[in-house]
C-alpha cells in the first residue's frame, strides 16, 4: 500500500510542478546608441550605391506621430545586417521589375496584320 501511496504523491508531485508558472526569462533590453542613424551608416558608405544609402535612410528617418524615427522604434536594429537585407531586397525588386516590363512589352506589342476579326473564317467560334 506504501507503494502505491508513494506514486499517487509523485504523480501530483509532477502534475502540480507542470501546473506551476514558468519563471520568465529576463527580458533583454535594447542597448542604447545615442549615434544618429547616419553616424551609423557611415563605415558602410563605400559598400553600396549612393541611391541604395539615400533610399535606405528616407526610409528609416520617417518621423512617427511620437516623434521618433522608425528606426528607433525597433528592439533591435543592427545597420550592417538591415543594409545588408536592404541591398538583397533592392536586387531582387529590380529583377522583378524588369519582368514585368518585358511582359508589358509583350502584351503592348502592336497586332500584326492579320485577318481577325474581319470576316475570317474565325468569325463563329
Amino acid at each position: 500500500m506504501d507503494d502505491i501511496n508513494l506514486k499517487i504523491i509523485e504523480k501530483l508531485d509532477t502534475i502540480i510542478a507542470l501546473l506551476q508558472p514558468k519563471p520568465k526569462k529576463p527580458r533583454q533590453t535594447k542597448i542604447p546608441d545615442n549615434r544618429s542613424l547616419e553616424e551609423q551608416m557611415r563605415p558602410f558608405k563605400n559598400n553600396y550605391s549612393p541611391k541604395l544609402m539615400e533610399d535606405f535612410w528616407i526610409y528609416w528617418t520617417e518621423k512617427t506621430v511620437s516623434g521618433k524615427e522608425k528606426w528607433q522604434l525597433e528592439k533591435v536594429f543592427d545597420v550592417s545586417k538591415r543594409l545588408l537585407r536592404w541591398s538583397r531586397q533592392e536586387a531582387q525588386f529590380q529583377h522583378e521589375k524588369e519582368a514585368r516590363q518585358q511582359l508589358k512589352n509583350v502584351v503592348e506589342r502592336p497586332q500584326s496584320n492579320n485577318n481577325f476579326g474581319q470576316n475570317s473564317d474565325l468569325d463563329h467560334i
